[in-house]
């Protein structure tokens, strides 16, 4: 993977690359133990709205992990979001989601 310029975030397993500063984030899920620059298995894209996080467009090779989920969520409460909101599309209908964290 090519080195970005971009303020990285290292978590647990995941990597958060801003792209606008305090606006536009790019989410990378790694394998278990990795992160960046590693190779990445799950790519999100997250956006901040007042104090709403809306997760976009995601693609996921491997199953979202439960401490990658925890770590991106407390990354986003340690700045002062209060909500998170996420869309779902089995195919055939898509539904948002907005949740308090």
């Amino acid at each position: 993977m090519k080195q970005s310029k971009n303020k990285i975030y290292n978590l647990p397993g995941v990597s958060i690359e801003t792209i606008v500063d305090n606006k536009v984030y790019l989410l990378r899920g790694h394998k278990d133990g990795e992160s960046y620059p590693a190779d990445y298995t799950q790519l999100m894209l997250a956006v901040i709205d007042d104090n709403r996080v809306e997760f976009k467009g995601a693609k996921a090779f491997e199953k979202i992990r439960k401490g990658q989920a925890k770590a991106v969520l407390g990354f986003f409460k340690g700045m002062g979001i209060t909500e998170y909101q996420y869309e779902r599309s089995n195919g055939k209908s898509f539904r948002m989601k907005t949740c308090v964290l």
